[in-house]
């Protein structure tokens, strides 16, 4: 029996998006909830059909390995993302009739590699990242995975750097069994492996560097007018101090949009140190990566050529539900060296696509490339670059309407799409409109810190704006017009313009 497709349903994804990406307009959705239900409907009823199917035995428990080889889907996709979104339609004949057969690990794998590729080469990024370019004249050995969170993408590639690191010291200090037992072996030297990062990188980049055991070496940032850089100078002070004391520089995470207040590290200057020590490059981008399929965003991250890896979350801001973190490394070896076992249960005689299982702490994994490339294959890069673009400009709207109230100042350089911002009445009055905030609960902002921009010796505490993707420009002005309200009740003092 055979589902019948709703033809009604064509054309979800059809809406041509606005030729003025740049101005300011609310992101048109693309399914109301009536179409929702709709195509929510003829999923379960694809889904149940599928496994009465399976259960009748209508057709074998594993593919038809004399056409699904590895490599098998590449060819039945177009080679890079689609400019414009495709209908429900078309995506769900993709699904039926070209991943389906490949049905488990090789169609989760097989739309991982080209899914994983045509971001990449959305987003700018250099060809070592891309399985295209792998295992070329040029021995480029790169690729991607997908993780359930940068915290756990980064706290594997430390553990497979650690790996490598206390592998290639073993082998050149021949440490033997007595070695080991009177304390020099591998315990004692991981104790001279050291990995660095600013003050303002992620919380996740501290929590990887202890899980590994490693040392911490943590930059003061640098203030450059309403910035807090990553200083190149102190991190390359930083790691010939330690190299002179005979310790190692192993890893550097640099940040494209800090979560404090969004700041862009100077990647190419710190690429450049990392080069000159010989310590692995990582540039988390989780949140602001993605706009890097905006040619004109492409500048926050100059120097992205001298990353070893780079990790992006489209459940951030491409519109993916959680849970999608993508980790790009130009070496993959970094990981299946660490992490590849191979009990029989798990031998196979394939070659030529990447074994999944060897690229992380776990063994199974779900099928997460589905989502991201329905996403894509629905909206079309064309959209999300309008989405990207929507996010950023109303970050700038609400910086602009904000500022007309004199009692607030933004304390960062938004120059992507989050606005930090206090009171001028200072650390106690911000706290205190926060506390209101939450008691009102019609708009929620959440708290941060960071480097005071006068007194770099001390805290700012400031609360932060950004958007969601059903944020409509009335929500930035009611947002504003809130905390104006607010601020009157707490200061007793109505601001200087009008909003």
């Amino acid at each position: 029996m055979r589902t019948k497709f709703p033809h009604h349903l064509l054309g979800f994804y059809q809406q041509k998006p606005s030729s003025h990406c740049g101005a300011l307009h609310n992101f048109p959705k693309t399914m109301d909830a009536k179409q929702f239900i709709d195509a929510c409907n003829y999923l379960s009823n694809y889904i149940a059909t599928y496994r009465n199917q399976i259960c009748q035995h209508d057709f074998p428990v594993m593919p038809d390995f004399e056409k699904i080889q590895p490599g098998y889907l590449r060819p039945l996709l177009t080679s890079e993302a689609p400019e414009d979104g495709d209908s429900f339609h078309e995506v769900m004949r993709d699904v039926r009739y070209k991943v389906m057969p490949g049905f488990a690990c090789p169609a989760s794998t097989e739309l991982e590699v080209i899914t994983l590729d045509w971001l990449a080469h959305a987003m700018g990024l250099p060809s070592k990242f891309m399985f295209s370019s792998t295992g070329n004249a040029n021995g480029i050995r790169g690729g991607g995975t997908i993780e359930s969170s940068a915290s756990l993408a980064l706290a594997t590639l430390v553990m497979g750097l650690r790996e490598r690191a206390l592998t290639q010291l073993l082998n050149r200090f021949d440490i033997t069994d007595e070695d080991r037992i009177d304390g020099r072996g591998p315990g004692a030297l991981v104790d001279r492996l050291v990995g660095y990062s600013a003050d303002q990188a992620h919380s996740s980049v501290e929590r990887a560097y202890r899980i590994a055991m490693l040392r911490i070496r943590t930059i003061p940032s640098k203030i450059v007018g309403k910035r807090r850089e990553f200083d190149a100078y102190e991190l390359r002070k930083a790691m010939a101090e330690d190299v002179a004391k005979g310790l190692i520089p192993l890893v550097c995470v640099a940040t494209m949009g800090t979560t404090s207040t969004c700041e862009f590290d100077d990647v190419k200057s710190i690429g450049q140190v990392c080069q000159e020590f010989n310590a692995w490059f990582h540039l988390d981008a989780a949140y602001a990566g993605n706009g890097l399929i905006c040619p004109e965003f492409r500048d926050l991250a100059r120097g992205v050529e001298l990353a070893d890896s780079v990790c992006v979350n489209p459940d951030k801001l491409l519109l993916v539900n959680f849970d999608c973190t993508i980790l790009w490394t130009s070496d993959q070896c970094v990981l299946t060296e660490a992490f590849k076992a191979d009990p029989t249960y798990l031998l196979h005689d394939f070659n030529g696509m990447p074994d999944y299982r060897d690229w992380s702490i776990s063994l199974s994994r779900r099928f997460r490339a589905l989502k991201l490339w329905f996403v894509i294959r629905m909206y079309g890069m064309k959209k999300l670059r309008e989405y990207i673009r929507h996010h950023v400009n109303l970050a700038a709207e609400f910086e602009m309407q904000l500022l007309r109230d004199d009692r607030f100042e933004v304390v960062n350089d938004v120059r992507f799409g989050l606005v930090c911002f206090r009171l001028k009445a200072g650390r106690q009055e911000t706290g205190r409109l926060n506390k209101l905030l939450l008691q009102e609960r019609s708009l929620f902002l959440s708290a941060g810190s960071a480097r005071d921009l006068i007194n770099p010796d001390e805290e700012q505490y400031f609360l932060r704006f950004v958007s969601s993707p059903h944020t409509t420009i009335r929500d930035v002005q009611f947002a504003c017009e809130t905390l104006s309200s607010l601020a009157d009740k707490l200061l007793g003092d109505v601001g200087c313009a009008e909003q």
